[in-house]
């Protein structure tokens, strides 16, 4: 389901949203970070890495066709130094993607005005 205007955005959506910035930004930003996280999980994101191809040409035709919907993060307790605990939340490596893609193209946005 999508806004009755979601059809004149998706030439714009398309620009942003497409295989080539994908595979792009996943080599440049978000596999690393992904590997950095306080829990990794190295698998999943093999696993992508090595479909990453026909993974963002999913992510893609999810985007653009409105049917993309983002998966439960994962959320756990890291405890603090005085007993105090702060709640960490990683995003699935999908959404991690999508949203690094998406605040690139924002930040361009922001920084020529």
């Amino acid at each position: 389901m999508y806004s009755p205007k979601f059809p004149l955005k998706i030439d714009d959506l398309r620009k942003v949203i497409n295989v080539g910035r994908l595979k792009t930004i996943w080599k440049a930003k978000v596999r690393e970070a992904m590997r950095n996280q306080p829990i990794p999980d190295p698998l999943e994101n093999l696993d992508f890495h090595v479909r990453l191809n026909s993974n963002c040409e999913t992510i893609e035709a999810e985007v653009c066709s409105a049917s993309y919907v983002p998966r439960p993060p994962n959320r756990f307790l890291s405890e603090k130094s005085k007993g105090l605990c702060r709640q960490l939340v990683i995003p699935s490596v999908k959404d991690a993607l999508v949203l690094q893609t998406l605040s690139d193209a924002l930040w361009v946005e922001i920084r020529l005005k």
